[in-house]
C-alpha cells in the first residue's frame, strides 16, 4: 500500500546520489555526481545537449546501472528496495516506449498493471493530461504533443512519490504546458521532484540547480 503523501514531512522522504560515475564506450559521460533531494528541495538538472541529463536520470529510476557510485531512496527512515520503489516512482520522458497498436488507454491500463496493484481512475488520468476525446484511438496516431500527454499519464498513473521529469514541455502547446506546470505544483506539495531541462520556464520551481557539465 502506497503511504499517505499528504502528511508527510520534508525530510521523511529523501533521494540521496553518492559519487555516481558512468562512461560509454571508453568515453566519461559524467563523474562523481552527489546531492541530495528532500520534498523541500526540488532539484534542477541542466547542461548542454549530449552533456548526460537523460543519463543520469535513467539511473536515478533504475533503467540503467552506473559504472560506480549509489543512489538511496528512503521513505520514513526506511531505505526502499528495488521492490518497494517501482510503483513509487514516476518517470516522465520523450523516451518512454509505449505501445503504437494500443490505444491510449490502453496503453496506460496495461503498464499500470504491471506496475501496481493498486486501484486507479485511469478514465479521470486521461481527463487530467487532457486526452479524454482521445484515450481510444491508436497511439500511432497521436501527435507528437498527445503522445508527450500520454507519457505524462503513464508517469502519473502510480500516483508517484518520486517523479522525475526530463524535458518536460517537450513538442506541447500553451494547453499541455499548463497541464505539466499544475502536475509539478501538485508533486511539490506530496514528494520528490526532479527536473532535467535548460528552460528557465520548466525549472522555476526547483530550489537548487547542478550543471552535469561541470562532473566531467
Amino acid at each position: 500500500m502506497s503511504p499517505s503523501l499528504d502528511i508527510l514531512e520534508m525530510d521523511e522522504v529523501t533521494i540521496k546520489v553518492e559519487n555516481l560515475s558512468h562512461s560509454f564506450n571508453n568515453g566519461v559521460v559524467f563523474k562523481n555526481v552527489s546531492f541530495s533531494v528532500d520534498k523541500n528541495s526540488p532539484l534542477a538538472i541542466t547542461g548542454p545537449n549530449g552533456s548526460g541529463k537523460s543519463t543520469l536520470l535513467k539511473i536515478i529510476t533504475g533503467l540503467i546501472r552506473p559504472l560506480n557510485g549509489n543512489v538511496t531512496f528512503t521513505l520514513k527512515g526506511k531505505t526502499l528496495n528495488e521492490s518497494d520503489k517501482k510503483n513509487m516512482i514516476g518517470l516522465f520522458a520523450p523516451y518512454v516506449n509505449l505501445y503504437d497498436e494500443l490505444s491510449g488507454l490502453e496503453n496506460i491500463s496495461y503498464f499500470h498493471k504491471l506496475r501496481t496493484k493498486e486501484r486507479s481512475d485511469l478514465q479521470a488520468l486521461m481527463r487530467k493530461v487532457g486526452l479524454e476525446n482521445s484515450a481510444e484511438k491508436p497511439f500511432k496516431s497521436y501527435s507528437s504533443g498527445m503522445k508527450q500527454r500520454l507519457r505524462l499519464a503513464f508517469a502519473l498513473s502510480v500516483n508517484p512519490l518520486f517523479l522525475i521529469m526530463d524535458e518536460p514541455t517537450t513538442n506541447l502547446d500553451e494547453e499541455g504546458y499548463e497541464v505539466v506546470s499544475s502536475v509539478i505544483g501538485e508533486q511539490l506539495s506530496k514528494g520528490i521532484l526532479i527536473i532535467a531541462s535548460n528552460l528557465k520556464s520548466d525549472l522555476r520551481h526547483c530550489v537548487q540547480t547542478i550543471n552535469i557539465g561541470d562532473f566531467k
